[in-house]
């Protein structure tokens, strides 16, 4: 019995050690998805292309972005420290102007709650809004990593974390729907 015990003891102890934490999944992780942020904001502040590819690229960076943020664990050693940069209102006018000028139609309908009964009347979204409102929630984040990745690390991912739950992973879904459709009608 007592050898039983020791067993389970060393086993339990040696399975503390290697359990999966947080922290390195920030350090797996991590760079992966900072990798997939920096893709996606190149992809928005991109000087106009041509439609088609420029579509394709951001497509693509989203979908990547939006994978890669499904499989973040939750943060709790941030300290939840604002981040020390805000893009302002002329750098957000910025990259919706080159996206408005990507895309050529803005307005896309949908139903806010599809599963509502009686369903909503369809509503209109805005693209480039909601490929800027993704950019913002990311750009800060990246210029903080830039600054002082040791010290800022914490709060960026906890950040990224949070808006993704509360509300960009909203707009990267309606965005991919509404790229997806236009893609589909476009002549290459």
């Amino acid at each position: 019995m007592e050898i039983l015990l020791l067993l389970f003891r060393f086993l339990f102890a040696f399975s503390r050690k290697t359990l999966y934490t947080p922290a390195m999944s920030i350090e797996i992780k991590g760079p992966r998805f900072i990798e997939a942020a920096k893709n996606y904001c190149a992809a928005v502040e991109a000087p106009e292309k041509m439609y088609f590819p420029r579509l394709l690229s951001i497509r693509e960076a989203l979908v990547v972005l939006y994978g890669t943020t499904l499989s973040f664990p939750d943060f709790f050693a941030a300290t939840r420290e604002d981040l020390p940069f805000e893009p302002s209102f002329d750098e957000r006018v910025i990259v919706e102007d080159t996206i408005l000028a990507c895309t050529g139609i803005d307005c896309f309908w949908q139903c806010y709650e599809p599963f509502k009964v009686p369903v909503d009347a369809p509503v209109c979204f805005s693209l480039s809004d909601n490929l800027v409102q993704i950019w913002r929630a990311l750009k800060p984040g990246l210029v903080a990593l830039e600054e002082d990745e040791h010290y800022w690390k914490a709060n960026v991912f906890w950040a990224w974390k949070h808006s993704f739950c509360t509300y960009w992973s909203d707009c990267a879904v309606d965005s991919i729907y509404a790229i997806h459709k236009l893609l589909r009608d476009a002549h290459p």
